[in-house]
């Protein structure tokens, strides 16, 4: 407990992040991925061989963006930064095993953007709103990306607004 409340002060992140919880959630998965980590294996062994998969399959190798990078547990950092010229790892949160990996592989870049485009608006509401917000801008590619993978999103974007 006193591991994710140091983690919490000392996470950079945006203050939207804090304020929606996406930062308490962060912390949270890295606390269960200990907890049931050799539960979790399987489903990351099948992500990374997928991700493998994809990225032996691109035929350019300049660019390979992953959205929702997360801490990595199912991202084969290593292998996309042998194949790519570049790779972006694109969250809103960078857990401390993102900023670790990315200072120790020269073409590993973080991108701190909030990938629903929907966060500014949301922490702008009252509590009690019910109409939609306005979103914010679409993400945006490199001209030069090759290969784009969406890690966890669709099971963990809608989550922390609803609760």
């Amino acid at each position: 407990m006193l591991a994710e409340i140091l983690e919490w002060f000392l996470t950079p992140c945006p203050l939207t992040a804090r304020r929606l919880g996406y930062l308490n959630e962060t912390i949270a998965i890295r606390a269960r991925h200990r907890r049931h980590r050799s539960r979790w294996q399987p489903h990351l062994e099948a992500t990374r061989a997928f991700v493998e998969r994809a990225a032996s399959a691109t035929v350019s190798k300049r660019c390979a963006t992953v959205l929702g990078s997360g801490p990595l547990y199912d991202v084969p950092l290593d292998l996309l930064s042998e194949t790519f010229d570049r790779v972006e790892l694109v969250d809103f949160i960078h857990p401390q095993e993102a900023r670790r990996a990315a200072t120790q592989l020269p073409n590993v870049a973080l991108r701190t953007e909030d990938i629903s485009g929907a966060a500014a608006a949301l922490a702008k509401l009252p509590r009690t709103a019910v109409s939609p917000p306005n979103l914010g801008p679409p993400l945006s590619f490199s001209p030069e990306t090759d290969l784009v993978i969406s890690v966890n999103l669709l099971s963990q974007l809608p989550e922390i607004p609803y609760n």
